[in-house]
């Protein structure tokens, strides 16, 4: 009899979380209310882009939705935290509690 392999994303066999690459884009929400007036937005943010500036993005995405200046700070800090909050996992063993199938 054939034993199964255990799944991956288990204590045996945990799954490594990897540095954002081009196929490992970084989910990222704001939810940012200046004065009244709310932005909410959720998105895939790619670091490995060299075209993606957060400053540039916020500044961007203020001129584009006639948001007060103000917004920028708020947008440029909550992506950088997140960006930040996501590479603190980097190379640390994740654990799914479900079984992870590799696609092949």
């Amino acid at each position: 009899m054939i034993k199964a392999p255990a799944p991956w994303g288990t204590a045996k066999h945990p799954v490594k979380f990897r540095i954002p690459t081009a196929d490992n884009l970084v989910p990222i929400r704001l939810d940012i209310e200046i004065d009244g007036l709310k932005h909410r937005d959720a998105f895939l943010w790619n670091p490995s882009d060299p075209d993606s500036e957060v400053v540039v993005f916020a500044k961007r995405t203020v001129k584009d939705l006639k948001l007060p200046p103000a917004f920028v700070t708020q947008i440029v800090q909550s992506i950088q935290a997140q960006l930040g909050d996501f590479r603190s996992y980097e190379g640390q063993d994740m654990y799914a509690g479900e079984k992870i199938v590799p696609i092949k």
